[in-house]
């Protein structure tokens, strides 16, 4: 599993494929002076997703990111640069072990530009 094998960085994944359907995911690269607590994505290597998307009729559904010996929860730090209606999976890695599984999106209310937070059902299905 990708959080395990980065264990005791953390990890990140874009979740690309057919709305309604996140099958596929692709490492996205990280900066190397913020592995341990926090991942930040290039903005050439988001970019380069998408263009290869384009044609495919898939899109970028979402962002997943482990969370190295902590709760799978958002941070002060993944709230603040949430991108509205991007769906967020966190994987708590615990010890090395994968341990909980949560999603979450954000959006923004019209006039107000409040921004709500929903959590997510994930249903995980095995390839047969």
């Amino acid at each position: 599993m990708l959080a395990e094998k980065a264990y005791p960085n953390e990890c990140c994944a874009v979740l690309t494929g057919k709305p309604g359907e996140a099958s596929e995911t692709e490492l996205l690269e990280l900066l190397a002076d913020c592995r341990r607590k926090s991942f930040q994505i290039e903005p050439m290597e988001f970019y380069r997703i998408e263009q290869e998307l384009t044609d495919s009729g898939k899109d970028i559904l979402g962002i997943f990111h482990s969370h190295p010996d902590a709760e799978a929860i958002l941070s002060g730090e993944d709230f603040r640069y949430m991108i509205p209606g991007m769906k967020y999976i966190i994987l708590s890695c615990i010890d090395g072990r994968a341990a909980e599984l949560r999603g979450f999106i954000s959006d923004i209310s019209g006039q107000s530009g409040r921004v709500s937070l929903k959590e997510l059902t994930i249903c995980i299905e095995q390839k047969k």
